[in-house]
């Protein structure tokens, strides 16, 4: 269990590193914006008051340390998904391989469709947001490089 958890925080880290790599690289390239943390942060600092969803977490007051929490939670995200994606795999209900790392990262793209995107006020599926097509396009990319990260990166520490 420890050696899991282990490898699920060098891996995770790894991960999320490359998914904000690829992300950096892209909005370089073609101008996409980026996810933006501050929200995520926003939205977890507003649990201390008591607020759990908003109507559209772009408008509500910002929060000190915000940015610097997005981004904790955002790697702390990445680490709990790669221990689940290497819990399941230790319990024999897949290999780890490109393919599985790959549908594994698609699938953690419910997370924000189900959980982010309606606590920000953005509805189901960024239903709410001004472009949803685009916002949906993004979040299964970014999900994609991060199941490609999980891969590449277990690849690194046990190909090296």
């Amino acid at each position: 269990m420890t050696q899991l958890l282990i490898q699920s925080i060098i891996i995770g880290i790894l991960a999320t590193l490359f998914l904000d790599v690829f992300s950096y690289l892209r909005k370089k390239i073609t101008q996409t914006k980026p996810a933006n943390y501050a929200f995520v942060g926003r939205w977890v600092l507003s649990w201390f008051d008591g607020t759990f969803k908003h109507q559209n977490i772009a408008q509500a007051a910002a929060k000190p340390g915000e940015l610097i929490v997005g981004w904790g939670v955002h790697y702390v995200t990445g680490i709990i998904f790669v221990w689940c994606y290497l819990m399941l795999s230790s319990l024999g209900f897949y290999p780890v391989n490109l393919l599985t790392s790959i549908v594994y990262g698609l699938l953690t793209t419910l997370a924000p469709f189900l959980i982010l995107q309606p606590a920000f006020g953005f509805g189901y599926f960024a239903q709410l947001t001004p472009q949803p097509k685009q916002a949906r396009k993004n979040s299964l990319i970014a999900h994609f490089v991060f199941g490609l990260g999980i891969y590449l990166s277990y690849l690194l520490i046990y190909n090296v």
